[in-house]
Order: C-alpha cells, then sequence, then structure tokens
C-alpha cells in the first residue's frame, strides 16, 4: 500500500470517487438445470406431470388434427386493443376484406383509433355496434378464410 493511503473495504468508495476493487473478479457461473426423465429440457413439463394435474395431451402435431386443419378455414378472430366506445362501424357482414381495410373505429379517451383488418377473408361475425362500449380483449370482428 502506498504511504499515507488507507485501505477501503471491498464495493466501497475510495477516496476520489473511484471504487475500490470487487473481492473475487471470477464470473458467476450457473449450474445447468436439470432435465426430464423424458428428455426433455428445463421448464419443459412431462407426460406425467400434465396428465397427473389433469391436463390432456395437446392435439396439435398428431397427424387427424393436421388433416383437420388442412380442410376447415379456422376463423380469426379481431378484439379491441384498448377499452372504448365504438364510434363507428364501417364492415358488414359478408364483407370480402383484404388486410389492412378499414373495419370500425374507436374512440378512447377522446381519440378516435382506425382498426384495420389484420387478415385477408369475409366478415363473418359482427359482435360490436356503433356507441357500445368495450373492454380490452373484447372481440369486435369474426373473420373467415377465403
Amino acid at each position: 500500500m502506498a504511504p499515507g493511503a488507507r485501505e477501503v473495504p471491498s464495493g466501497t468508495r475510495a477516496p476520489g470517487g473511484t471504487r475500490a476493487p470487487c473481492a473475487s473478479t471470477a464470473p458467476r457461473t450457473q449450474a445447468p438445470a436439470p432435465t426430464t426423465e423424458a428428455g426433455g429440457g428445463p421448464g419443459e413439463p412431462t407426460a406425467a406431470t400434465t396428465e397427473s394435474a389433469g391436463i390432456p395431451p395437446h392435439p396439435i402435431g398428431t397427424p387427424a388434427a393436421a388433416a383437420a386443419a388442412a380442410t376447415e378455414p379456422s376463423p380469426q378472430t379481431m378484439t379491441a386493443p384498448i377499452p372504448g366506445v365504438v364510434a363507428s362501424v364501417v364492415a358488414n357482414v359478408g364483407q370480402v376484406v383484404k388486410r389492412g381495410d378499414e373495419l370500425l373505429t374507436l374512440e378512447a379517451m377522446k381519440m378516435f383509433n382506425v382498426l384495420r383488418s389484420p387478415w385477408a377473408g369475409t366478415v363473418t361475425t359482427l359482435h360490436v355496434s356503433k356507441g357500445e362500449h368495450v373492454d380490452q380483449g373484447q372481440p369486435l370482428v369474426t373473420f373467415g378464410r377465403r
């Protein structure tokens, strides 16, 4: 130590505003998470844990689910991004829309938000009408694929 210098505990400020070096400069490492017996990675539930919790096996990925998805057009539902009041409805049931077409206007906090179609398809259901209050996540319009 230099003459006239005093020892400063690790991790505290030394005179002059500099930080004293830490006692350990070795990088911290984390032990790998244990894997399941079924070979799944960390955080992945095993068949035994999902069945014991009463959760049925997921149908996606099975050949029957793939065949059903290929034959039936899946409807898509647009939901309200924010709570507000429906100021106007432009779309009609049965109307064919392209992605980006105006569907309705939602008023929230004295601002008017134009909601546009996120998909191309046919409007199959309008869940709201002009003047109706909607909550965030509430279904607004359902589309059928063309």
